[in-house]
């Protein structure tokens, strides 16, 4: 599966849960190993720190 894809589905499932759900859970769920999903999520969050700056802006 494409990572960008895998990480559209993880951000969907993590914001529609409104819970924890473990990396167990979510390799379960997906059908993907545990590497892959933690590689994503690992990315997703270095995206989300390197952005935050510029959302904080626009929400002035």
């Amino acid at each position: 599966m494409d990572l960008k894809k895998l990480e559209g589905i993880l951000e969907g499932m993590l914001f529609a849960s409104g819970d924890k759900i473990s990396i167990e859970k979510l390799s379960s769920i997906i059908g993907i190993d545990k590497k892959t999903i933690k590689l994503v999520l690992n990315n997703m969050i270095v995206n989300y720190n390197n952005n935050l700056p510029g959302v904080l802006a626009l929400g002035k």
